[in-house]
């Protein structure tokens, strides 16, 4: 992967299919019982950098587009109301 100085790059259907794929691979590895750390995942797929919280149902949730776009929401949700309270902290 080339660097992007933490920007994720490619369209949406880029990003949701390298989520998708990343949660898929994770899922396999946590059922055959290998399961490597949440960063190794999220940076070989350059998915960007995510708290271990949102993917503590990746083991028994059914990977699919529905489920991959409803977290890339719901963490899009939280790092927006993340940036409000730091900017308002700052004024």
């Amino acid at each position: 992967m080339r660097k992007t100085n933490g920007r994720i790059c490619g369209n949406f259907e880029d990003r949701v299919n390298r989520f998708m794929r990343m949660c898929l691979e994770w899922q396999y590895d946590i059922r055959r019982g290998k399961p490597k750390k949440a960063n190794e995942y999220q940076s070989k797929y350059n998915v960007g950098k995510y708290k271990k919280e949102y993917f503590k149902d990746i083991a028994t949730a059914i990977i699919d587009r529905n489920y991959v776009i409803s977290k890339m929401e719901k963490i899009s949700k939280d790092r927006l109301k993340y940036d409000l309270r730091k900017k308002n902290s700052i004024l």
